[in-house]
């Protein structure tokens, strides 16, 4: 995600309109009459100006053109990356130290295609900093940045990211590079959701909703119910917390655009650092109307609001032209997302091309199985102890743990119980030991062949997935054996 559409940044423009009325005495006589009008007169007169807001104004017009930033962005940027990962963790978001890193890796080249469009664009105080378990995000100051600009940096974020997920999945992948290709696509596809905070979302509120208060209103609140459908569809208390967000900043969120529209009249130039003082003036007018007391004498917090309100005030529509242009590459990355679901199925759906197998006995590291493989294993320690083979597009493995031997018939009854329910149990294999083995079809194609067992005091699960039926993931299942 990124936030360089404007919140968070100057964009109004404003006049300060005052009448003077020359009084003439005409007549010395008059005096007492006039002495007779004064308490009628005080009636009349405006109200004092509040010495409190002339006060504030001064302190938070220094904030509006010199706003504070962050000094050390790298900092910022490691600090946010540790406390990230060790979220993903605690979270188990991820299922090894390999996959966090590439899912990190393929965050910040998100972030950072934000950035590098940020700072083409000539926006200020640019930085890339992660949310704990929600992602990350790239923010920066904009001066005028034409709209047409905004929605390129938006796009800069999941495109490259698209494309190149696509060319992977197209060139053919296996391992870990198919596992970055496939995390590409879907962290960049999830972004194009037109739903706010998404970049998606954020370029629809850009190029159509954000023309007209009433009509952005209605989109925040489409786009907050959205994300917590989101959260009751991924049972993700996290997207909850989001929506239930969304949901109460909307009140302020209304506050500014109702105050941006008292603006909007003063043809506001876009950039902050061209507005004069009476103009600066009348921006903060209106937002001490719609400040709580709360943020009172809190200059940092005002500037902010006032660069919220300017920046609704002073936006002017994108020509139509710039829309569909805009609205294009919005369209291309949906397209490349089609082509990256399209090749996935593909894959998965045929007998794709295979290397030529290398049938081979393998050993585990301490020599306790073996198991004849079409192609060269690897032993690793998450997120289970497993030894695990890739051949094409259809992979073979083992996983073991230690089971206490007078436990071992539970573990193994619990274990296929929970292996059924992913799908129809098409057949079962015959073998010489009390081992259990059958072959089970998926509900997404997926055939799992398995062996279920144990010895003592040590249980095994021998798998192997393809999307056929597939005869090597019998053999690889008969041919496990312990070693004595």
């Amino acid at each position: 995600m990124s936030d360089p559409t404007g919140d968070g940044e100057p964009a109004a423009n404003a006049r300060l309109h005052t009448e003077s009325i020359e009084y003439v005495d005409d007549d010395d006589d008059d005096d007492d009459d006039d002495d007779d009008d004064d308490d009628d007169d005080d009636d009349d007169a405006a109200p004092p100006p509040d010495p409190m807001q002339e006060v504030e104004f001064l302190a938070a017009q220094k904030a509006f053109l010199e706003p504070p930033r962050v000094k050390d962005r790298t900092w910022l940027l490691l600090i946010t990356l540790a406390l990230f990962v060790g979220a993903t963790m605690i979270q188990g978001d991820a299922s090894s130290v390999t996959e966090i890193a590439t899912l990190v890796g393929v965050i910040l080249l998100h972030e950072l295609g934000h950035a590098v469009a940020m700072l083409a664009f000539r926006y200020t105080d640019v930085r890339v900093f992660f949310i704990p378990l929600f992602g990350a995000a790239a923010s920066g100051r904009r001066h005028g940045v034409a709209r047409w600009k905004q929605g390129l940096v938006l796009m800069m974020g999941p495109l490259p990211g698209l494309v190149l997920g696509c060319a992977l999945l197209l060139r053919g992948s296996d391992g870990l590079v198919h596992t970055v290709a496939l995390q590409l696509v879907a962290i960049n596809a999830f972004n194009l959701l037109p739903i706010a905070p998404f970049d998606g979302g954020q370029l629809f509120n850009l190029v159509l909703f954000s023309r007209h208060r009433h009509v952005e209103m209605a989109f925040l609140i489409v786009a907050a119910l959205a994300v917590i459908g989101l959260a009751l569809l991924f049972k993700s208390w996290l997207f909850g917390v989001l929506g239930l967000f969304m949901l109460l900043s909307l009140p302020v969120r209304r506050s500014v655009l109702a105050a941006a529209t008292e603006l909007k009249a003063d043809n506001l130039p876009e950039d902050p650092r061209e507005l004069d003082e009476p103009q600066r003036r009348r921006v903060f007018g209106v937002i001490w109307k719609i400040m709580s007391v709360q943020w009172r004498g809190k200059p940092v917090q005002q500037a902010a609001t006032m660069e919220q309100v300017h920046a609704s005030a002073s936006q002017r529509p994108l020509s139509v032209d710039a829309s569909v242009a805009i609205g294009a590459l919005w369209i291309a990355g949906v397209v490349l997302t089609a082509i990256a679901v399209s090749t996935v199925y593909d894959a998965r759906n045929t007998d794709a091309p295979l290397p030529p197998a290398q049938w081979q006995r393998y050993y585990n590291v301490a020599r306790t199985f073996s198991v004849e493989l079409p192609a060269q294993p690897i032993e690793a320690t998450e997120p289970a102890v497993h030894l695990a083979a890739t051949w094409g597009n259809r992979q073979y493995g083992v996983m073991w743990a230690a089971i206490p031997q007078d436990a071992m018939e539970d573990w193994k009854k619990s274990a296929v119980e929970k292996a059924a329910p992913k799908g129809v149990r098409l057949r079962d294999i015959a073998l010489t030991d009390s081992d259990v083995a059958f072959v089970i079809k998926q509900p997404d194609g997926l055939y799992v062949t398995m062996r279920i067992g144990g010895r003592e005091g040590t249980g095994y699960i021998v798998v192997g997935t393809a999307y056929i039926d597939d005869p090597a993931g019998e053999r690889v299942v008969r041919s496990f054996r312990t070693e004595q």
